[in-house]
This record gives structure tokens, C-alpha cells and sequence, in this order.
């Protein structure tokens, strides 16, 4: 059984930031292997694969955390939030992912999804 709070709810909260203008593109890289080990390479032979970095783009927007949560020590004072919209997304992100917003570099120290599952949280370090 599903929450009442997903699905419809969910694409009413992630349409209404994007008609507010608030998210811009932010990008995640990703960087796959593009070929793979021949089969005929003995094992104790080193052997780099070919690589290929993409830039994935997501909408958000990076935000601060507040006053209180620094003080309570939930959060890092050079923590910052990052908020991305769910049904924009082309896939979910990891911790071991960076996010690249308006000339900085972010690493992502933790993830949480709302209720209505219409936007992600990340914590991230900058």
C-alpha cells in the first residue's frame, strides 16, 4: 500500500516549483566505464577501463539551513540544503555523487525524500 501523500500529490507540489521559477538546473556527473576488461587479459595484468563522464542535469536549488538546526548540531554550519524535484529527475542520486550548482562543487553527505516524495534533500558539503 502506498501513501496518500504519493503520486498525484506529489506531481501537484514538484509542477507548482517549477511554475514558481524557484529551481534552476543543477548537474550531477557521472563517470561509467565505456569498455570492458578483454576476456583473453591474464588476471594478474593491471587493465583501466575507458571512461566516459556525463552531465546529468536535475532542477532544484541550493538552500541553507537554519539557524536552530546549526545550533542544535543536527546539521554542519558550512552544511548546505539542496533540494531537487523528484519528477525531473533522470535518476536518483548516491552519497558518493557530487552536484554542481551556479559555479560550486557540492558533496552529498546524506539523502532524505519527503513524505509526498516530490523533492529529495540532500545535505551536502560545499
Amino acid at each position: 500500500m502506498t501513501s496518500l501523500l504519493e503520486g498525484r500529490l506529489a506531481s501537484i507540489i514538484g509542477n507548482a516549483l517549477v511554475k514558481s521559477k524557484l529551481p534552476y538546473t543543477l548537474i550531477i556527473p557521472r563517470t561509467e566505464a565505456t569498455s570492458e576488461r578483454p576476456p583473453d587479459l591474464p588476471t594478474w595484468e593491471t587493465w583501466e577501463p575507458e571512461e566516459e563522464t556525463t552531465e546529468h542535469e536535475f532542477l532544484g536549488f541550493v538552500d541553507t539551513y537554519s539557524d536552530f538546526l546549526v545550533g542544535k548540531g543536527v546539521v554542519d554550519a558550512d552544511d548546505v540544503k539542496i533540494v531537487l524535484i523528484q519528477s525531473e529527475m533522470p535518476f536518483r542520486p548516491l552519497k558518493s555523487d557530487v552536484i554542481k550548482a551556479r559555479g560550486q562543487t557540492y558533496t552529498i553527505i546524506d539523502i532524505s525524500e519527503d513524505p509526498a516524495k516530490a523533492t529529495l534533500e540532500i545535505r551536502a558539503k560545499g
